[in-house]
């Protein structure tokens, strides 16, 4: 016969993991797209679409905000391009009522002038998970390029390529896979 003494304690609270989606495929993520031009918006909807990824999209960084606030849990990655503010926005938005954003909430932060690496690392300081981002833009400023590197962005060049993007989207979910269930002194 033996005995063993374990001291009483509390049960441990568990934290429940954002849950993300298999990289293998891009079926079931659900990505957040902000891009200010519309048929850029539509064009990535359909794309996504057929990759079978759950879309939402948003033409402002205001807008993008809403939606990221009332769908955080569901969205697990999102695409945006770096210059959000044109002077062509307020045309843009006329002709495509469903685009329109609402004003700022908060005047003391100018949200509507926000570039694309001010609206992914504002997302990220609100946001209750890890949120994986891709930065897109046309401009060939290199510093650009370095920001997103700094801020942990992936960075893609207009014209997206598809693979180019399913290949990058899939890098970075993996990559936060890692990040959440892999722990660091786990040796393979």
């Amino acid at each position: 016969l033996f005995s063993v003494s374990v001291p009483m304690a509390a049960a441990p609270t568990l934290q429940q993991a954002k849950p993300l989606r298999a990289s293998t495929t891009l079926q079931g993520v659900s990505v957040l797209c902000i891009d200010n031009e519309a048929a850029v918006l539509s064009g990535m909807n359909d794309l996504l679409s057929a990759w079978k990824c759950k879309v939402y999209s948003a033409i402002s960084a205001e807008q993008a905000i809403e939606i990221y606030q009332k769908h955080e849990e569901e969205i697990d990655i999102v695409l945006v391009d770096y210059q959000l503010v044109t002077e062509n926005t307020a045309n843009i938005l006329s002709s495509d009522s469903a685009f329109i954003p609402k004003q700022p909430k908060d005047s003391n932060h100018d949200i509507a002038n926000f570039n694309g690496i001010e609206l992914i690392k504002h997302l990220r300081a609100i946001s209750h998970y890890p949120l994986p981002a891709i930065l897109i833009t046309a401009t060939t400023d290199e510093s650009v390029l370095v920001q997103a590197q700094q801020a942990d962005m992936g960075y893609l060049r207009k014209i997206v390529k598809p693979i180019a993007l399913r290949a990058l989207m899939s890098s970075l979910l993996t990559k936060e896979l890692e990040r959440n269930y892999i722990p660091d002194n786990f040796n393979l």
